[in-house]
């Protein structure tokens, strides 16, 4: 079975909702985006996650303005409960999405688990240091 036609359960559980494995390396690609450690992302902090997952691409406004609609401060940056749900959404709507979001950051999935790997090329400052 290739990558592109696995077991879905590996993401989301028999309720539909996010697995413990792929929540723990959200939190952790949260993580390694909150430059400031303050536990939101400004609007910074998100575009440059965009940058690293969209081929050099931001979002759009009309994106921003759909991911504000999520979790967020008072301020208006997203929280990691509103990075999570932003995932359960993409994650219900196109798992194979979400795969190759998480290849994207260094994780494969090996003997039925979400494993990180690493990254390759010279993206070290978005390591998997946090965990």
């Amino acid at each position: 079975m290739s990558e592109e036609q696995q077991d879905f359960s590996l993401l989301l559980d028999d309720n539909l909702e996010l697995t413990d494995a792929l929540t723990d390396a959200l939190k952790t690609i949260f993580k390694n985006f909150d430059k400031d450690n303050d536990g939101v992302w400004n609007i910074n902090e998100l575009q440059s996650y965009a940058l690293f997952c969209n081929n050099g691409e931001e979002f759009s406004q009309d994106e921003v303005d759909q991911i504000s609609m999520l979790d967020t401060n008072d301020n208006g940056e997203l929280t990691e409960l509103g990075f999570l749900q932003m995932y359960h959404l993409q994650t219900s709507a196109e798992p194979n999405e979400t795969i190759s979001d998480l290849k994207i950051h260094g994780y494969k999935i090996i003997d039925n688990k979400i494993t990180y790997v690493g990254l390759e090329g010279n993206n070290d400052s978005n390591n998997n240091n946090n965990k």
